[in-house]
Order: C-alpha cells, then structure tokens, then sequence
C-alpha cells in the first residue's frame, strides 16, 4: 500500500513542477485586447494558464525611486522579451501585465515566462516602431476635462471641448522613456504625422506623448471639432499605422 503521505505530497509536487503554459495567442495589447504588433514601451497582457501562484498588482512601495520592478515581490515572475526583462505590473495564474522595454528596436523578438525555476515556451513578438491603441470602456473613449470631470455617454463633451484621452504604443519620445522607469515628465513623440481622428475629421492636438508619473502611458490633449457629430468613432496614430479598435469618444451635440 502507498502510505498516506505520499498522496499529500503528490499532487503538490506535480503542480509545483509545470511550467508556465501560455501562446502567441494570449499576448494582446493592454489598450484594445487586440493580438497583432507592438511597440516599445507599450502596456501588453498575456493570458495563460499557470503564470503565478497568485495575483499580485504594482504597489508604490515596490518602485525603488522611479524603477519599476522585473520581478514583483513574493512571485518570482519574470518576463523576457528579446532577452530583456520586462517590467511588471500584474502577475496572477492566468493573466500577466507588463511594459515592453523601451529600448527594443523594430524586429521579431522572443518572449518567454519564467517562475519558480521553470520557463515557458518562447514565443515570437514583432516590436514595430509604433503600435497605437486608445483605451477604452465598454466601446466608449476615456476622456477626461481640463476640471478633471470625466465624460462619459451620461454626461458626454460637446463640440469646442478640450479633453484628455490616453493610449499606449505611440512609440519614442524626445526625451526617451527610460528604460523600467516611470515618466518624470513631459515628452512628446519623436515621430512626426501624428493625428486624432473623429469620423474621420483631425481634431486639433496640443500635446502627444508621455504621461507624467506613470510608465508606458501616453496622454493626448485635444480638442473636439466644432463639427463633431454625436458619438464620433475616435482612431489616432500616424500616417503608416492607426488604432484598430473602433471606439467612440462620448460627444453630444
């Protein structure tokens, strides 16, 4: 007869030595949840299954200054793409977030997990020089006044309004984003052609680029047209790549 310890221990010692599972399938950019191309210094997500033994977010207490950490305390998660560390911000069993390095050049590179002594499969990312995605709720644009308010379909801008919006993937700065850091201020985009559809109409754009305090976050100030129409569907990026997602900014005439 198995003695009853050995079935204790068992099903403990199989779990703990399976690797990370996960595909090229499950990487998507955090803004859109689309697959596809990114950029440096762009927020992506990871889907898998056996990625941490359990969910753990970015607290302020694990920068160290502006650094943001490789390897959240307690989980032993790490990230690499093209044999660089990526930078977290949420580990948990099926679902990853992460920043890819800022100073990854355009090209098809590796990326592979790793906890507790095992690595998962190394999968193929192609970095581009930008991959442009808004974020979003429920279909709808987050669009911020200048007050700080918030609009939204219930209480939507109107025409001539200025807003805030955020996105990801817009790609270098002049500055640069540093490596692993936090944004410590402002920085518009290196790359020129910029532009923030409405139905197809360029809204006037005052700034583009990196969002103080916060790590792979772009924040753009517009402007809504005049003749913006009710609930215009919002793409931005430049001349060569624009958001797919097919998000409205909350406008009401």
């Amino acid at each position: 007869m198995i003695p009853r310890a050995f079935w204790l221990v068992l099903p403990f010692t199989a779990w703990a030595q399976t690797a990370p599972r996960y595909s090229a399938e499950g990487l998507v950019h955090a803004a859109s949840s689309l697959g596809g191309p990114l950029a440096p210094n762009t927020l992506a997500t990871l889907y898998g299954t056996g990625l941490a033994q359990a969910a753990r977010g970015l607290l302020p207490g694990d920068l160290a200054g502006p650094v943001m950490p490789s390897v959240l305390p307690g989980t032993g998660v790490r990230v690499s793409v093209g044999g660089r560390q990526a930078h977290l911000l949420f580990v948990s069993p099926g679902q990853i977030n992460f920043l890819i390095p800022s100073d990854l050049t355009p090209g098809v590179r590796n990326l592979q997990v790793g906890w507790n002594g095992l690595t998962g499969p190394p999968i193929p990312l192609t970095v581009e020089e930008a991959a442009p995605e808004v974020f979003h709720w429920d279909g709808y644009v987050v669009g911020q006044r200048f007050d700080g308010s918030v609009a939204s379909r219930t209480e939507p801008a109107r025409p001539g309004e200025a807003l805030t919006v955020w996105a990801t993937g817009l790609g270098r700065t002049v500055p640069p984003a540093i490596y692993g850091q936090v944004a410590q201020g402002a920085a518009a985009l290196e790359r020129s052609g910029f532009v923030v559809l409405l139905d197809g109409v360029a809204a006037p754009v005052s700034y583009a680029g990196l969002a103080p305090g916060f790590a792979g976050l772009y924040q753009i100030n517009l402007r809504v047209p005049e003749s913006a129409g009710d609930w215009p569907v919002m793409r931005l990026g430049f001349p060569d790549g624009m958001s797919r997602a097919a998000v409205r900014l909350p406008v009401r005439r």
